[in-house]
């Protein structure tokens, strides 16, 4: 597909990826200025042309994918030399790496806190899938909630994502149906809303139907509990942030470049031309 499609889609579901952008050129070369691809641990999409060239870009772009590195870098390939390619020109290339890890989060539940919830996982552009047993026609964000039928298929798609279950249904046995579900497959992160009380009873439940305590240790419940306050936003904000601490960051790598760096790349570029 077409780069600016590509990115959007990447974006959109999480998957790292990188821009090679040609910078700048001297001679005969594949592409002109301003040619992008991008280039992901399992494809491409669009080129930059070239052949050799384009297949040390992407070397170079898996790499750091590989890494998990938000970075950019400028490479410069003489294309007879580095590339064996019979051009006799030379060509630069910026590579923008992507490597972000991305929020994901299944929610149960379209009552007052689930739908603040996915208001707040949304407009931080965290991947949300919603479920909820009521018929009903919930939106939030662009998010649109499924009609949940059966908790464990629901479950297996939040575990085969990789996505954060959090149980905040109007529904205590649909509750417990589906942490039973989501320990059960080996889901981790699980968050469920209640009380103390709620969860003595939960988990001595879960005991008798043959759950470890280290598998009930996966559960946090009440999820959002160290801010104070009961209001359905502020439970919501919590259950936010306590979510954003089981997500790892990654840090940006001190190569990303200035523009003044970029600056004196070119000058470089159009120098050895």
């Amino acid at each position: 597909m077409h780069w600016h499609r590509a990115i959007a889609e990447y974006a959109a579901d999480g998957t790292a990826y990188a821009i090679a952008t040609v910078l700048a050129t001297t001679g005969s070369a594949p592409r002109d200025s301003g040619t992008k691809m991008v280039i992901t641990a399992l494809g491409t999409d669009d080129s930059i042309g070239g052949g050799q060239l384009e297949h040390q870009v992407c070397e170079q772009a898996r790499a750091l994918i590989a890494r998990g590195e938000n970075t950019t870098t400028i490479s410069h390939f003489p294309l007879a030399a580095a590339t064996a390619q019979c051009c006799g020109g030379s060509v630069t290339i910026l590579l923008e790496c992507f490597a972000h890890p991305v929020l994901r989060a299944a929610v149960f539940g379209a009552g007052h806190v689930g739908r603040r919830v996915v208001r707040l996982l949304a407009d931080m552009n965290a991947q949300v899938e919603w479920w909820d047993s009521r018929d009903e026609q919930a939106d939030e964000s662009g998010v649109a909630c499924t009609v949940l039928t059966s908790p464990a298929q629901a479950m297996t798609r939040a575990v085969e994502t990789g996505a954060h279950p959090l149980v905040l249904t109007h529904d205590h046995q649909l509750d417990y149906a589906l942490v039973s579900a989501a320990l059960s497959q080996g889901a981790d992160g699980i968050g469920l809303i209640g009380s103390e009380t709620k969860w003595q009873r939960f988990s001595a439940r879960l005991s008798k139907d043959g759950f470890s305590p280290d598998e009930l240790a996966r559960v946090r419940c009440p999820i959002g509990a160290d801010l104070p306050g009961k209001h359905p936003g502020a439970v919501a904000v919590a259950v936010v942030a306590e979510l954003l601490r089981l997500t790892p960051a990654i840090e940006s790598s001190d190569n990303n470049l200035s523009w003044r760096q970029i600056k004196e790349q070119l000058v470089q570029t159009h120098d050895a031309g």
